[in-house]
Order: structure tokens, then C-alpha cells, then sequence
């Protein structure tokens, strides 16, 4: 999840629907507000091009390196405060941003973010979604990844996609309600309610991102898509009883988010 409290608006990290580029998009435009405001934009602006051009992250420490050689009293004067987990806060704008924090923070579902953080249910709140059949193989190949290997292991004891799909409601990603897993409608929801005032489609990526910048009026060169696994027609992933299988699953997603089951 990524708060915004100054431009009233939260955004919520589906797993595999370009949460990545998402966070990085979000976090680039406070960044370009630092250095515009801090008068550091000459430097950082040859900084972005030559080597943070899709490093957001390593951009933020950056400047919050830069910003901790500043003494203090100057810092107060005008209006920055950096916390001991480097969590920047400027003019009171409060940022709070789950990039690079553990999955359980990172996708928090929208009915925890309301409990933490209450009067954020009056803001601006959006979400990217995906077709279940995709975002399933999505994770899958996601998971087989090395780095991934040491809290996805289980799905490496499965020979294939389609040993694992079978499979499915046997592991414990199932069972344990994953959250890369877990249905996008149970994560946008609160109280059996869809909570999003927009709902962007992952299948138009590029097209809703720019739609996205326009309306939170983002400063951001941002259009990478992290993390793609690839744009590969899924149909030949699966077989019947694998597409009934994620339909019985995502049975909700399909309904709410307008995808179509579909039978070779």
C-alpha cells in the first residue's frame, strides 16, 4: 500500500498486477517534489539520468543521504524530519509507502490499511487488477524465480505449471490464504464491499498508468513494468481442468472485474 496524505489518495498492491511500477511511479513524484523543493534539482537531475533511471529506490537513498549532511537546524527551518527507518517527512506531507517492506506490508490488504490509518477511507482509492488466468501463471513463474526459493519453496516440489495447478488447493499457499494468492476482490474489500473508487486493468498497462498520472497529477518518466514475467498468450498454459480450477477459485475476480471464463 502507498499513502499519500497530501494529496489524499491511496493506492493498494495487488500481487502481479504491476504493483512494482505502481510504487515506483508514486515514489518518483515525491522525489522529483524533494528535489525541486530542497534546490538540489540540477545534481539529482544528472543523477536520474545517468544512473536511478529505473531505481527509484536507490534515487530516495540518494537524497536522504544527501539530506542527513545537512545539519539539523537547517533541516527544521524548512520542515524535514528523517526517522531512524528513513521515512521522510516534509511541510508535514506524510508518506507512508510499503516499497520494499515484507509481502504481508508491502500487498496489505485495504481492510488492515483503514484500521492502521483511520480517515484514509475518504481518500482517492485505486488499484490495479488483472485476469485470474494470467495472474495465476503469473505467480507461478514469479515463484520459480531463485530469489523467490526461500519463502515460495513449496512450489518447487511440483514438476510443472500444470502439476501445480492441479494441485493447487493441496498446498499451503491455498490453505494459508497467500496473499500473492489470494483473490483481488478479498483485498480491495471491507465489510463484503468492493472499497475502490477506481479500479484500473492490467491489460491496458501502459494506457492506465498515463490515465493515472494525469489524475493524481504525478510528475514521473516512470512507464518501465517491473518484474514482467512475460507476454506470452496463457491459453496454451492450461487445459480445461485448469481453467476450472482458477475460475473455482477466483470465481469473485472473474464476476466483479468483468473477466470471461473461458473452455478450449
Amino acid at each position: 500500500m502507498f499513502i499519500n496524505f497530501d494529496k489524499k489518495f491511496l493506492f493498494i498492491a495487488i500481487a502481479r498486477t504491476g504493483s512494482t511500477t505502481c510504487y515506483k511511479t508514486l515514489e518518483e513524484d515525491l522525489m522529483y517534489k524533494l528535489i525541486d523543493d530542497l534546490n538540489m534539482k540540477k545534481n539529482l537531475d544528472i543523477l536520474i539520468k545517468k544512473k536511478f533511471k529505473k531505481d527509484i529506490l536507490n534515487l530516495k537513498n540518494e537524497i536522504i543521504y544527501r539530506i542527513k549532511k545537512i545539519p539539523q537546524n537547517i533541516l527544521n527551518q524548512i520542515g524535514i524530519n528523517i526517522f531512524e527507518n528513513d521515512t521522510i517527512i516534509f511541510n508535514e506531507i506524510k508518506i507512508i509507502s510499503g516499497f520494499n517492506l515484507l509481502p504481508n506490508k508491502y500487498h496489505k490488504p485495504i481492510k488492515e490499511v483503514i484500521q492502521e490509518n483511520p480517515g484514509v477511507e475518504n481518500f482517492f482509492k485505486f488499484c490495479f487488477v488483472r485476469n485470474p488466468y494470467t495472474r495465476f501463471l503469473s505467480s507461478w513463474k514469479e515463484f520459480k524465480k531463485k530469489d523467490h526459493s526461500r519463502w515460495a519453496s513449496e512450489i518447487n516440489n511440483y514438476k510443472n505449471f500444470e502439476d501445480f495447478c492441479l494441485n493447487y488447493k493441496n498446498t499451503q499457499f491455498y490453505k494459508n490464504n497467500e496473499i500473492h494468492f489470494r483473490t483481488q476482490t478479498s483485498l480491495i474489500s471491507k465489510d463484503d464491499c468492493i472499497c475502490m473508487d477506481k479500479i484500473y486493468k492490467f491489460e491496458n498497462f501502459e494506457e492506465e498508468i498515463n490515465s493515472l498520472k494525469v489524475t493524481l497529477d504525478l510528475k514521473s518518466e516512470n512507464n518501465y513494468h517491473e518484474r514482467n514475467t512475460g507476454s506470452e498468450s496463457f491459453i496454451k498454459f492450461y487445459n480445461n481442468e485448469m481453467l476450472d480450477i482458477v475460475y473455482e477459485v477466483y470465481k469473485d475476480d472473474f464476476i466483479n472485474f468483468g473477466y470471461k471464463k473461458i473452455l478450449k
